[in-house]
C-alpha cells in the first residue's frame, strides 16, 4: 500500500534530498525538488502528492512562504506537510505549525525517528481518511443494493373508527415473521409497530394532508422477538365514500441501520483520534485552541494558559528507551488531567510539551501541589530517575486575543526559565511583551530598510602588532532608522538570524564592501582586505561561493580583496556543512576567519577539524589578561597552538596599552580594538589608510 503513496522532498541541498530519499524510497514513491518554485510546478502540473517533506531555509521562496502558498490553495488541502528544522529552533517550529504544518523533523536526521513520524502522519491523516471514505462508500452501496433487491412490503388500508386492511404483500410476513393468517387475525395492524413509535406514527397518519406523502422510519416487532427497523412511505388519499385510504410501502432497513451505526461509530472514533493525542488521550493542538477559545469566551472566571515542559526529556528517552519515555508522558498527562479535573482543559501539543487552560483561582489554590509536581516530589514517576518540569503562565486579560498567541506567550515565559534549576514557573509580563513588540517593529521595517539603504557599513581597522599599520578591517553593519535613529546590531542581528533575513543582509554588506573597494581602487588609493561576517544560516546555501564570486566579478575584484568571517557557533550547529563550505571558499582563494574563538564549547574540536586561515580570539579572554595569570596563559597557549597549525592570530577587544604589549610579547599577529581605533565611517577609514601611506 505504501508504494501507492507519493512523498515530495523540497530542499535546496542535494545531500539532504539524497538522505531523505534513501529513507523513504524503499516504501514510497519519492519525488524531489531543489526549490520551492519547482515544487509548486510539480503540484500545479496535477502530479499526485500525498505528503511533502519541506526545508524551511531555502534561497528564493523559502519554506515558510511555500507553506503559506499551498495552504491557501484548496486543491492541496489533503496533502500532509512535515517541515525540516534545526534542533532547538522552536521559533520556526511554532511558526510552521501555525501556518498549517502537520509535524516537523529535526536535523541532523535520525532515520528511525523520521520514518516513525512520517508513518504516524500517514496512518493518522491519509490511511484513516481512506478507510473512512471507503466505509461510507460501502454503506451507501449496501443501501442502494438493498433498495434494488429487497421486495419489502406493500400494505393498503382504510382508517376511520376501525382499520380495514384491504391488501398486504408477502413481504410483510418476511419482515415481521408472522404468517398471513396471523396477520389477518390482528385486530390492529399498528400492533406490529413498536410501542415507543406507535403513538407518533399514528398521529402522523392522522395529520397527513390529502395526497400528501409521509416518510418515516419506525421499529416493527418481530414474531420471534426483537425489532426490525423499517422505512415507511405512505400516501394518503380519500375514497369516494369519504374514507381515508393509505397506500404504504415498507422496506426492511435493519442492515442499513446497522451500517449507519457502524459508520457513525467509525466517524466518532476518527473524530476522537483527530481531536486527541493518540498516546496520552489529551486534546490535540487544534482541538485545544477551539475548546480553550470557547471556554474563555463563555466563562465568567479569569483564566490562565500554562505551557509545560519536561526537563531534558531527550535524555530520559536515551537512558531508559522510548517505551519508558512514553510512560513518563502518559504519567504527566494523567497527573495534569486529574489535577485540573473540571477546572479547565489540557492538551499535549507535541513531544513533551503540554498546555493547560485553567482558572486563576485553581492555580492559586493548588500552587503547593503544582510546585511539588514540578520538582518531581509527587508520586507519579515510577522510574528511579528524577523527572522535573518547568511551566510558563500567561494570564488572559484580553479575551479577543487568539488562543494560539496566548500559548505562544506562555511558551515565551517558559523559555525564560527553561534552564534555571531554581525557578520552576514564570509568568508572561510586560517586559516580554515589550521585547515581542520591539522585535515585531524590527521585522516590519527590515525589508524597507534594506531597499532604502538604511543599513550602512562601518570599518574597524585591524592592525599589525609590530608595524602598528592597518593591514585589514572588519565590516560592521549599522542601521540608521529614519524615525528611531541608530538601532543597535545587538537588537536586530538576533532577530534577522531567527527569521532568515540575515542572509540578505550579509550579501548586502558584502556588496557594499565590494563597491567601496572598487571605488577606492579607481581613485588610485591603497586598498586593504576587508572581512565580511557570514551568519551560520548562509552555510545551508550550496551556492554561497557562487554569489560572492559574482559580486567580485561585478566590481572587478579578486578573492584577496575580501575575507570571510564565521563564528565558532556555526561549527557547533552544522560542522559538516561548515567544513565543506570553508574548503570550497578556500579553493577560490578566500581567507576564512573564525570569529569569537573560545566563546563556545567546541573550541578544541574546531581547531582539529575546521581548516580556517585566521583565528580571531574572543574579547572575553582579553578582559582579564592584565590581571589574571590563568587568562594570560590561556591566550598565550591559544596563540602558540594556532601558529603550530599554521593559522594567523587576531585578538579583538584590545583597549589598553598594557593589553597590547602583552599580546605583542605572546607573538600575536594582529590586533583589533579601541586601543587603535573604534569602528569608523568609510570616509574616515580611507583617510586613515591614506595617512599611513604618507608616513
Amino acid at each position: 500500500m505504501n508504494s501507492e503513496l507519493t512523498i515530495l522532498i523540497v530542499d535546496d541541498m542535494e545531500i539532504n534530498r539524497s538522505i531523505l530519499s534513501g529513507i523513504f524510497r524503499s516504501e514510497y514513491n519519492v519525488l524531489e525538488a531543489d526549490s520551492a518554485n519547482k515544487a509548486l510546478k510539480i503540484l500545479y502540473s496535477g502530479t499526485k502528492v500525498d505528503l511533502i517533506v519541506l526545508d524551511l531555509i531555502m534561497p528564493g521562496m523559502n519554506g515558510m512562504e511555500f507553506l503559506r502558498c499551498i495552504k491557501e490553495d484548496k486543491r492541496f488541502d489533503n496533502i500532509a506537510i512535515v517541515v525540516n528544522t534545526q534542533s532547538g529552533d522552536q521559533e520556526n517550529e511554532i511558526k510552521a505549525l501555525e501556518l498549517g504544518a502537520d509535524d516537523f523533523i529535526m536535523k541532523p536526521y535520525n532515520p528511525k525517528i523520521i520514518k516513525r513520524r512520517i508513518t504516524n502522519i500517514i496512518e493518522k491523516y491519509i490511511y484513516q481518511k481512506n478507510v473512512m471514505e471507503s466505509s461510507l462508500k460501502d454503506a451507501q452501496e449496501r443501501i442502494d443494493n438493498l433498495i434494488d433487491t429487497v421486495p419489502g412490503a406493500i400494505v393498503i388500508f382504510e382508517m376511520e373508527e376501525d382499520i380495514n386492511i384491504s391488501y398486504f404483500s408477502g413481504g410483510l410476513c418476511s419482515i415481521t415473521g408472522y404468517t398471513e393468517e396471523e396477520i389477518n387475525m390482528l385486530e390492529d395492524i399498528f400492533t406490529l409497530v413498536h410501542t415507543s413509535d406507535r403513538e407518533i406514527f399514528v398521529r402522523m397518519l392522522e395529520n397527513a394532508k390529502n395526497n400528501g406523502v409521509i416518510h418515516c422510519r419506525v421499529r416493527m416487532c418481530h414474531k420471534h422477538g426483537g425489532t426490525v427497523w423499517c422505512g415507511i412511505n405512505t400516501k394518503k388519499t380519500v375514497t369516494s365514500s369519504g374514507k381515508c385510504r393509505y397506500n404504504m410501502v415498507i422496506l426492511d432497513l435493519t442492515e442499513e441501520k446497522k451500517a449507519e451505526q457502524r459508520a457513525e461509530r467509525s466517524m466518532l472514533e476518527l473524530r476522537y483520534r483527530a481531536e486527541h493525542d493518540t498516546l496520552t488521550g489529551l486534546l490535540s493542538r487544534e482541538s485545544f485552541y477551539n475548546a480553550a477559545g470557547k471556554l474563555i469566551e463563555k466563562g465568567d472566571s479569569e483564566y490562565i494558559i500554562g505551557y509545560w515542559n519536561i526537563d531534558r526529556f531527550k535524555v530520559i528517552n536515551e537512558l531508559f528507551g522510548r517505551d519508558n519515555g512514553d510512560m513518563i508522558l502518559c504519567s504527566v498527562a494523567k497527573w495534569i488531567r486529574e489535577s485540573i479535573g473540571r477546572n479547565g482543559i489540557c492538551a499535549r501539543f507535541e513531544a513533551d510539551h503540554f498546555v493547560t487552560c485553567t482558572t486563576r483561582e485553581f492555580i492559586a489554590d493548588n500552587m503547593d501541589n503544582i510546585g511539588k509536581f514540578l520538582l518531581g516530589e509527587q508520586k507519579w514517576n515510577s522510574l528511579n530517575y528524577p523527572v522535573l518540569l518547568h511551566v510558563g503562565y500567561y494570564e488572559v486579560e484580553d479575551k479577543n486575543i487568539m488562543v494560539n498567541l496566548m500559548c505562544d506567550r506562555a511558551n515565551m515565559a517558559l523559555q525564560m526559565i527553561k534552564n534555571n534549576y531554581m525557578v520552576r514557573y514564570n509568568y508572561y509580563n510586560g517586559t516580554l511583551k515589550n521585547n515581542i513588540m520591539a522585535e515585531q517593529e524590527i521585522v516590519n521595517d527590515m525589508n524597507d530598510a534594506l531597499s532604502s539603504k538604511q543599513f550602512f557599513v562601518c570599518y574597524q581597522p585591524v592592525v599589525d602588532t609590530i608595524t602598528k599599520r592597518t593591514v585589514s578591517a572588519e565590516a560592521l553593519v549599522r542601521w540608521k532608522h529614519p524615525e528611531r535613529g541608530i538601532i543597535s546590531p545587538g537588537l536586530f542581528i538576533p532577530v534577522f538570524e531567527k527569521n532568515g533575513f540575515i542572509t540578505k543582509l550579509d550579501m548586502y554588506v558584502c556588496e557594499e564592501v565590494c563597491r567601496h573597494q572598487h571605488e577606492e581602487r579607481l581613485k588610485g588609493h591603497k586598498v586593504v582586505p576587508v572581512s565580511v561576517n557570514l551568519s551560520r544560516i548562509n552555510f545551508y546555501n550550496n551556492d554561497l561561493h557562487k554569489e560572492i564570486l559574482s559580486l567580485l566579478k561585478k566590481y572587478d575584484l579578486t578573492s584577496e580583496d575580501i575575507k570571510l568571517e564565521i563564528t565558532e557557533s556555526a561549527y557547533q550547529d552544522n560542522p559538516e556543512d561548515l567544513i565543506m563550505a570553508i574548503d570550497t571558499l578556500q579553493k577560490y582563494g578566500f581567507k576564512v576567519l573564525m570569529d569569537d574563538f573560545g566563546s563556545g564549547y567546541s573550541s578544541l574540536n574546531m581547531l582539529k577539524d575546521c581548516p580556517v586561515d585566521i583565528l580571531k580570539i574572543d574579547m572575553k579572554f582579553i578582559n582579564d589578561i592584565e590581571y589574571s595569570e590563568r587568562a594570560s596563559s590561556i591566550v598565550y597557549n591559544i596563540i602558540n597552538m594556532a601558529k603550530t597549525l599554521k593559522m594567523e592570530t587576531l585578538v579583538e577587544g584590545v583597549e589598553t596599552k598594557q593589553q597590547y604589549e602583552l599580546l605583542v610579547n605572546m607573538g600575536c599577529d594582529n590586533i583589533q580594538g579601541y586601543y587603535f581605533s573604534k569602528p569608523v565611517s568609510d570616509e574616515e577609514f580611507v583617510n586613515r589608510i591614506i595617512m599611513e601611506s604618507v608616513v
